[in-house]
C-alpha cells in the first residue's frame, strides 16, 4: 500500500530536481567567490555597453564636436566621459552585489530545504522498514 505521506515528498523532490541544477551549481562556491565572479562579469559587460553607447553617441554628434574642436572642449568630453563611467561602475557594482548575494542566499536555502526533504523521505522508509 502507498504512504501518502512518503508520495508527496517524492513529488516535491521530483519537481525541485527538474528546476534545480542551477541552484545546485550556485550552492557549488562559496558565497563570496559566487558574488565576486558574477559582479566582475557583470562589470566587464557594463564596460563594453559603456564603450558602445560612447561610440554611437560619439558618431551621432561627431558634427558639433568637429565645428567646436577646442582642446578645452575634448579634455572637457573626456573626463565627463571617465567621470560618467566610473560613477556608473560604482552604481552598479552595488546593485549586482545585492542582486547576486539575495540569488545566492535563495539557492543555498531551496538546497538546505531539498536536503531535509530528502533526509525526510529516508527516515520514512526506514520507518516503513522497520
Amino acid at each position: 500500500m502507498l504512504n501518502e505521506k512518503r508520495v508527496k515528498h517524492m513529488i516535491r523532490l521530483a519537481s525541485y530536481d527538474e528546476h534545480s541544477e542551477e541552484d545546485l551549481k550556485i550552492h557549488s562556491y562559496f558565497r563570496k567567490t559566487y558574488v565576486r565572479f558574477h559582479v566582475l562579469v557583470s562589470l566587464l559587460w557594463i564596460t563594453v555597453g559603456y564603450i558602445a553607447l560612447v561610440g554611437i553617441i560619439g558618431l551621432s554628434c561627431m558634427e558639433a564636436l568637429l565645428e567646436n574642436l577646442t582642446l578645452s572642449t575634448l579634455i572637457m568630453a573626456g573626463g565627463t566621459t571617465v567621470i560618467g563611467y566610473f560613477v556608473t561602475l560604482v552604481i552598479y557594482t552595488f546593485i549586482a552585489t545585492g542582486f547576486y548575494r539575495k540569488k545566492y542566499d535563495l539557492a543555498k536555502q531551496n538546497v538546505k530545504k531539498y536536503v531535509k526533504d530528502l533526509q525526510s523521505l529516508e527516515k520514512i522508509y526506514e520507518s516503513e522498514e522497520a
